[in-house]
């Protein structure tokens, strides 16, 4: 009897070995966020935690962390139209539910941190909502990157949450969950994105500040949004 018993045992032990290997889909990957108890939603690790009991994919993680921030946390449009330039603490970001792209990017790089995910905050350059084609005096947004597998990956959670629009002549936070900004591909983010340091364009050709904002560059975002599907106003 003690026999099958632990024959019993080591089976679902196997079963859960096996089922945490399995790559989860997108759909299951959301399913597992909107099910996820409100009570984690008070500090970093809580929410890791949570997520590190469903899978131990560095990848799917991220992505569990991603779709938490999108389902939890807005832009705080309010403050971005005032200049509020104000530090936001973790705490104050899970408290408040808002903020802005300082805000989201420490929160995310909390999140890889409990999880034990390598991830780094980039600050430089973004052609986003408001740009006038100018180049620009100072730093004006903050990104990440995450080490996945031994390779760095491109992650802006800012922009992946959504975009500010004008309706009805107010300025509106538009929650809109954009995939593209989760490991983002180097050759398209850097349209609209320029770090500071050069490493984190990930590219063997990294391109300059001047290049960056030169007029030929520009011409370049522009095309893309063109020929985007949607009309597309980005975040700063």
């Amino acid at each position: 009897m003690n026999k099958i018993k632990l024959i019993i045992i080591l089976l679902i032990y196997l079963f859960s070995l096996q089922s945490k290997g399995q790559n989860l889909s997108n759909r299951k990957l959301i399913k597992i966020v909107r099910n996820a108890p409100d009570s984690i939603g008070y500090f970093a690790s809580d929410i890791a935690d949570y997520f590190k009991t469903k899978t131990e994919n560095s990848k799917e993680l991220v992505l569990l962390f991603s779709y938490w921030i999108d389902q939890n946390i807005s832009y705080d449009v309010e403050k971005y139209l005032n200049d509020d330039k104000t530090y936001t603490t973790i705490w104050d970001t899970l408290e408040t539910k808002k903020t802005m792209c300082q805000g989201f990017s420490e929160l995310f790089s909390e999140l890889c941190f409990w999880a034990d995910i390598e991830s780094e905050i980039i600050k430089g350059y973004a052609k986003g909502f408001g740009f006038n084609g100018k180049p620009l005096k100072d730093t004006n947004h903050i990104w990440n990157a995450v080490l996945i597998n031994n390779k760095w990956k491109l992650v802006d959670i800012t922009w992946a949450v959504g975009f500010i629009n004008i309706r009805k002549g107010k300025f509106v936070f538009n929650k809109r969950f954009r995939k593209q900004y989760i490991f983002a591909k180097p050759d398209d983010l850097i349209i609209t994105h320029l770090p500071v340091k050069s490493k984190w364009q990930l590219s063997n050709n990294p391109i300059t500040f001047n290049e960056f904002f030169s007029e030929v560059h520009e011409k370049k975002r522009q095309s893309v949004i063109n020929h985007s599907i949607r009309s597309i106003r980005y975040f700063k």
